[in-house]
């Protein structure tokens, strides 16, 4: 019998045993009166009285007639101890039916051990609560990132310095609330099912509404319903909420995610700045002691006033590239690939921009900084500048590359609102499914007359990750959005069963050999570090595959197969075929589709889903060879055998360094259910068993 079930079969044992001796496993009352903090903090004016503590059992060392507990009740750990000749023989047996884990409460007074360790001398105890499952490793805490976000509780009990992100989270939104109170924002609340989510370029949920039989949306902001309520007479409202978008998951990205927007009327987006740095100046302080917040090995200094950028200034300060110049789209797909960066297929002039700038600039941004002035296209909702009116009056608050906030001048102009809408349906019927809807109803209410208005939205998980040096927004979002346990891809620590049922390369036949693949790319491609990539990125996938007990060699040919075409013009020209046509002709070779699809799934531009192991392991390994060969070339000797795992680890956390490896798609290992870490070093390890091959 595995030992997990061993562990449920004997405390279920025990429990059937508490019954029989009359003790209720699961009373209701408990007579707890002092917590462990104060018991601790308060001992000397305590230690004459008797005391009730109550919480759970971290720790129980039973000896013949005297046994040491350890008890944690959410506000720190005290020790008890339980001597047989004081609370009977027959009551201290009861002692052996106990477990770590289980909840219990004990009564009577302070002392101190011959050690000097601050006692209670339990005179009597009872339990409150029978655990029948053991907690994490003993208390060492769930490692698996995966088991940790999905069973948050135990992650609570086992990691104590999570447990203190979440209490520092509720600080903070606690201060914003107070900030925007005092200066006279009063709360309010607006629908979260919308039958038509605006307010935001994202692509929404949709539910369907049994009662009224219409299909509706969660929302994706609640924007243009607090516009509302100013055109209703409200002059500062705002709203803390949920907020809902079916996009990508990621370090930075969680399905639905908790924003704090305002509306200020008789106000603009430069009054919103100086706001914005007063108030989150304070809250941080507050929060931290400090304006120095360091957050993965930097120092981020939050100390007025913060830089202001130019949007455009910025791109074409990184770049050489003037997009205010290039309002052609073809032109502009054109000079972005020419700088070596991918555009999406679908992509209007508007997406082009937005992701050249979030790929080529934004992660430079590390300490807190304006980027203002946004062209009109990449902002359908604020009012134009009045000195250009090719710009709209927006700003974006940016801290190590991550958006903070954004907040612009609201366009109140009912006729100006509708063209953009209209132009963003044209943009939604060309496929860009984040582009917002045509709402009427609040063209409607802009023809009654809105005031002079700047709006504000801010990333609340993204603030608490930066104030708690957190990577990942699932540090900070108690149950962030999971795939279901029958679904999930293997996690590191278990390798589940069910996911090897699933398996999609197991028993399958490549139908090609290595050595034909090797010929097959040594034909196509005549860059030998091009080859040596394939190379890098063949041995990376092996050992992913034996991570995750998959095929190693259907795994290896995709790797080693992957960029067969990058050499042919075509490819180079239009990114959406890179990959694309390389699949094509192995799978006319009768190549495994296994292998030819992931070849597709590498690159984000082909469009293929990334709907299975293989394929969102592909698109993960293929930048990271870069990063490591780029860390290699660094070293003194230039070897890969010199580089360890921390330096690694440094370099990648360098945004500088490297700039053409995608750090976001290395990060995407997080949704396979691979931490960062572990990535890395199989990666690394991977690539230094070829260090010959590789000539590194």
């Amino acid at each position: 019998m595995p030992e997990k079930a061993e562990f449920l079969k004997n405390r279920k044992e025990k429990l059937e045993k508490l019954k029989d001796k009359k003790i209720n496993p699961f009373p209701s009352i408990s007579k707890r009166d002092t917590s462990c903090l104060t018991a601790a903090k308060k001992f000397d004016n305590l230690k004459d009285k008797t005391i009730v503590l109550a919480g759970r059992v971290k720790l129980l060392r039973l000896h013949g007639g005297s046994c040491f507990i350890n008890l944690y009740d959410g506000s720190g750990v005290f020790q008890l101890f339980v001597s047989k000749k004081e609370v009977g023989p027959e009551k201290y047996q009861e002692l052996k039916l106990y477990d770590v884990g289980d909840i219990l409460e004990a009564s009577g007074t302070l002392f101190k051990t011959k050690k000097g360790e601050k006692t209670l001398m339990v005179d009597s105890f009872a339990l409150l609560t029978k655990s029948l499952r053991p907690l994490p490793e003993k208390w060492h805490g769930l490692k698996d990132v995966d088991e940790r976000y999905r069973f948050r509780e135990l992650d609570l009990i086992s990691n104590l310095d999570i447990k203190a992100k979440f209490i520092t989270r509720s600080k903070i939104i606690s201060e914003i609330r107070h900030y925007l109170e005092k200066n006279n924002f009063i709360e309010v609340e607006t629908p979260v099912l919308q039958v038509i989510p605006g307010g935001a370029s994202a692509k929404p949920f949709t539910t369907h509404n049994n009662a009224f039989d219409i299909e509706m949306y969660l929302r994706v902001a609640p924007e243009l319903y607090l516009k509302r309520l100013i055109v209703g007479g409200f002059e500062k409202v705002y709203e803390i909420g949920r907020q809902f978008r079916n996009e990508g998951v990621d370090h930075q990205h969680n399905p639905e995610f908790t924003s704090c927007e305002f509306y200020w009327a008789y106000q603009d987006y430069e009054g919103l700045m100086n706001f914005t740095e007063e108030m989150l100046s304070e809250i941080i302080k507050k929060v931290t002691g400090s304006l120095v917040v360091e957050y993965e090995d930097q120092k981020l200094d939050f100390s007025l006033p913060w830089k202001r950028h130019k949007f455009a200034e910025l791109i074409k300060e990184e770049t050489g590239v003037d997009i205010m110049k290039t309002k052609d789209e073809k032109e502009l797909k054109e000079i972005i690939q020419e700088k070596g960066y991918q555009v999406d297929k679908n992509a209007g002039w508007a997406k082009m921009v937005d992701d050249f700038y979030k790929v080529a600039v934004r992660d430079k941004l590390i300490q807190p900084c304006f980027v203002t002035d946004y062209p009109l296209e990449l902002e359908p909702l604020a009012k134009k500048k009045e000195d250009n009116p090719e710009l709209v009056q927006r700003f974006q608050l940016l801290v190590v590359g991550l958006e903070i906030i954004k907040a612009y001048t609201e366009l109140n102009d009912p006729i100006d609102q509708m063209d953009r809408f209209k132009k963003q349906q044209e943009l939604r019927e060309k496929g860009d499914d984040e582009a917002q809807f045509i709402d009427e109803d609040f063209v409607t209410s802009l023809e009654y007359g809105l005031p002079p208005t700047a709006g504000w939205g801010m990333g609340i998980d993204r603030l608490v990750a930066l104030l708690t040096n957190s990577h990942s927004l699932r540090e900070v979002i108690l149950f962030p959005t999971m795939k279901p346990v029958e679904q999930k891809t293997v996690s590191t620590a278990e390798k589940s069963q069910s996911s090897k049922k699933k398996n999609e390369s197991k028993n399958v036949e490549a139908n090609i050999t290595r050595d034909e693949a090797l010929e097959f790319i040594k034909g196509r491609v005549k860059n030998e570090n091009s080859l040596k990539h394939m190379l890098a990125t063949e041995a990376i996938m092996k050992g992913l595959a034996k991570e995750f007990d998959q095929n190693e060699e259907i795994w290896g040919l995709a790797g080693l197969l992957h960029d067969s075409d990058m050499e042919i013009k075509e490819a180079q020209t239009d990114m959406s075929k890179h990959g694309t046509m390389g699949a094509d002709e192995l799978k006319a070779k009768g190549v495994s589709e296994v292998i030819t699809s992931a070849i597709k799934a590498h690159n984000e531009a082909t469009g293929e889903p990334r709907d299975t192991l293989i394929k969102q392991a592909i698109y993960a390994a293929d930048p990271l060879t870069g990063l490591i060969v780029t860390t290699a070339l660094v070293r003194p000797d230039k070897k890969i055998n010199s580089v360890k795992l921390k330096s690694l680890k440094k370099k990648f956390k360098d945004k500088s360094f490297a700039k053409g490896a995608k750090r976001e798609a290395i990060m995407s290992c997080e949704e396979f259910g691979l931490p960062l870490d572990k990535f890395l070093e199989i990666g690394l390890s991977s690539m230094q068993k070829i260090a010959d091959e590789l000539d590194l």
